[in-house]
């Protein structure tokens, strides 16, 4: 059906075509962090998972293949520099250069609620993003330059990256990839305070599952596609907000079960899903009748 209505079929048609390609995809994106989630130690799950939102949201550009192998180049332009057996200090720095300054990464501040900021593909092909995002990417290369690092997934308003080098928070470096800057532990005290955070708490710095930075990754995107949803009308025909919102409700359901399970967001977010599905059929309903 998609294929032998993609150019010259009539619109609802078209549109139905695609809304099941939607459907479709969200149940591949549920039943892939279901797997992933069955072997939550790999070691390469970070980037997986920003494999399985690039490829949901975006299924005709994101090609697994084209990320892993880009962000082997970047790690390995980075390894090309130094040791792998330099100072933890020194191989952070030359992960930062190599991806701020070589590759040019920053952060998104002219479109900072675009969607794309969070999809990992899309990220690494214009070299923009936002904090959770360009940490992933950061924290992918650093890895594999063998440095012991993770994103602080508790961190309010902006996410950080904490790199271990020590035995407490005083040894470490903690990375801003969205503003292209690494901080010792004094650092990040002013930096917090320059955003408006007084206290500081050390739980903020703690390592969590890596379904926690998806978590916070698809929340970002829920709060976009509401915001792109509540504006839709009746005569449109275009249901992408809304099919995009319960579809990231569903990721996130699955996410949550064991961690936020018969937790007020998790009430939340089947509400919203049934709401987004509602809405739906009734858009459906009005714009996709078909005459015999």
């Amino acid at each position: 059906l998609w294929a032998g209505t993609s150019v010259s079929a009539p619109s609802p048609v078209r549109h139905a075509a695609r809304s099941f390609l939607k459907l479709a995809t969200e149940r591949w994106a549920v039943q892939q962090w279901q797997q992933l989630m069955r072997d939550a130690d790999r070691v390469d799950l970070l980037e997986e998972g920003g494999l399985v939102v690039s490829q949901w949201a975006e299924p005709g550009s994101a090609h697994a293949k084209d990320v892993r192998a880009f962000l082997a180049e970047i790690a390995d332009a980075a390894a090309a520099s130094i040791s792998l057996n330099a100072p933890v200090k020194d191989r952070v720095a030359v992960v930062s250069k190599v991806l701020f300054d070589d590759y040019g990464f920053s952060g998104n501040v002219d479109n900072y609620y675009d969607a794309r900021n969070s999809f990992l593909h899309s990220v690494l092909q214009r070299r923009r993003g936002i904090p959770i995002s360009l940490s992933i990417v950061w924290t992918v290369v650093a890895r594999r330059l063998h440095i012991p690092c993770f994103l602080c997934t508790d961190m309010p308003a902006h996410i950080l990256i904490r790199v271990r080098c020590g035995e407490t928070l005083r040894d470490d470096l903690y990375v801003d990839a969205f503003g292209r800057k690494v901080m010792d532990f004094d650092g990040l005290r002013a930096f917090l305070r320059g955003i408006g955070i007084g206290q500081f708490a050390e739980e903020w710095t703690e390592q969590r599952p890596a379904t926690f930075v998806y978590l916070r990754l698809l929340r970002n995107l829920k709060n976009i596609f509401q915001e792109e949803a509540s504006t839709l009308t009746l005569d449109m025909m275009d249901l992408s907000p809304l099919e995009n919102l319960a579809a990231t409700c569903s990721q996130m359901l699955t996410l949550a079960r064991g961690d936020l399970a018969n937790s007020r967001e998790s009430q939340m977010l089947t509400v919203v899903r049934e709401q987004a599905n509602v809405a739906l059929a009734t858009h459906r309903s009005k714009n996709f009748t078909l005459t015999e």
